[in-house]
């Protein structure tokens, strides 16, 4: 008995001579539904007799027990890699229409995974064994998603093996293409960080007292600005108002006034950055757990105030609902806000200069509310993160679903009304 790597159980093909002379193969299966052993046969013509199955009766035989067993003709005995990428990738662009992953993950499935494509679009889906995708990790030398190659980072690994498991899994467990995914058991080397890495990820975030110098310094750099001066006010509070909030770049730009009031904020979308800053459009959030009402801190009246502050200098007529924009009306883009903060790291020099970005501020507020006792479970809702996995590495929070009724709360609270007041 031949037992196939979909788990088909195949007796071994045998021979008949009909009353017309030709020749018959049969080939026997194993029908799990009924419990019992079918058959499927080829005609060989009169002439053309063989001892043993030809290679192609053999095929066309084993086709025919598999297009019994699956209830189709098509399916597929001989998927390439690429031809069943083209496939998985066509379903990952479904989700994201329906909301389930975002644009942002998506176009990951396709960077991530362009050197793999080279490296093996052109095998049989079924010949990748584990030892073929251990070899081409363990080597892994160039990462060539980008346009200039270069060797990956260990994030950058993370992510691509991260792809590659979902593009197997999907031929396994959805398609049926493979009987396992060659990813299961495989077992990559250990990445060591170096004390540079330990120290990058020690340093991405600023602590109260490092807040405290990056605002002043950009307090005193304001006063030389004289016509552009308004607008380096308005960095400066995009800048303090995330330290406080721990929101991502896209759902505080994408922030409106009328989706804050005294409770907090209620991030329903974000800033979609295939839009232009003149004339911004909102998408969906990263993910679905992203869609959140973050409640501003019992000691944060500062958030209120900033946001006060905009309300009452929004005046351009451009972008009215939105909160942070410049003078003009235009969003602050998030190449302009991480920018402005980089103008400030020969001001810190103890600082990484890779601290001085917009997410930066995101993880300073996870590490300020982790010091200040709010249990895991708090801060990951605070924040909308949907992977508990990286508690052990840079977050110290875990997922925990909002519930209906802080929305009744949200919109219980009074609205915030224009009173002028200096930044």
């Amino acid at each position: 008995m031949k037992i196939l790597e979909d788990g088909i159980k195949l007796l071994d093909p045998f021979s008949t001579e009909a009353k017309n002379g030709n020749q018959v193969w049969h080939l026997k299966y194993w029908n799990e539904p009924t419990q019992e052993w079918l058959i499927v046969t080829k005609t060989i013509s009169k002439g053309k007799h063989t001892k043993k199955c030809p290679a192609e009766v053999y095929n066309y035989l084993e086709k025919r027990v598999r297009e019994k067993i699956y209830k189709y003709s098509e399916f597929k005995t001989n998927v390439s890699v690429s031809e069943a990428f083209k496939e998985w990738l066509s379903k990952r662009k479904l989700e994201v229409e329906s909301g389930l992953i975002s644009e942002g993950t998506h176009k990951g499935d396709v960077i991530y995974t362009k050197d793999f494509l080279s490296e093996f679009g052109h095998w049989n889906l079924k010949s990748i064994k584990t030892i073929h995708l251990k070899k081409y990790f363990d080597e892994f030398v160039v990462f060539k998603g980008l346009s200039r190659e270069r060797k990956p980072s260990v994030n950058s690994l993370r992510n691509i093996r991260s792809k590659i498991l979902l593009f197997f899994e999907y031929c396994w467990l959805e398609k049926s293409y493979i009987s396992t995914s060659p990813m299961s058991e495989l077992r990559i080397k250990k990445h060591k960080k170096t004390q540079s890495e330990y120290d990058k990820l020690k340093d991405k975030c600023f602590f109260s007292e490092q807040m405290e110098v990056l605002l002043n310094h950009m307090k005193e750099f304001e006063k030389t600005q004289n016509a552009k001066q308004e607008d380096c006010v308005r960095k400066r509070l995009f800048i303090e108002f995330t330290y406080l909030n721990g929101n991502r770049y896209g759902e505080g730009a994408g922030l409106k006034f009328s989706t804050v009031n005294h409770g907090g904020i209620w991030i329903k979308d974000q800033y979609s950055r295939k839009s232009s800053v003149k004339n911004p459009i909102n998408k969906q959030t990263k993910t679905v757990t992203s869609r959140r009402i973050k409640a501003f801190e019992n000691d944060d009246t500062r958030s209120k105030e900033i946001i006060q502050w905009f309300l009452d200098h929004n005046n351009s007529g451009i972008n009215d609902d939105y909160i942070f924009v410049r003078k003009n009306g235009h969003l602050l883009s998030d190449d302009t806000m991480n920018r402005y903060l980089h103008r400030f790291e020969n001001q810190m020099p103890d600082k990484l200069s890779s601290s001085f970005v917009m997410h930066s501020l995101r993880h300073s507020y996870i590490t300020r509310r982790a010091e200040a006792g709010d249990t895991e479970t708090e801060i990951m809702a605070k924040v909308g993160h949907a992977n508990p996995n990286l508690v052990h590495t840079l977050y110290t929070h875990v997922r925990d679903t909002l519930k209906f009724d802080e929305q009744k709360k949200f919109k219980k609270q009074p609205k915030l009304l224009k009173i002028g007041k200096s930044a």
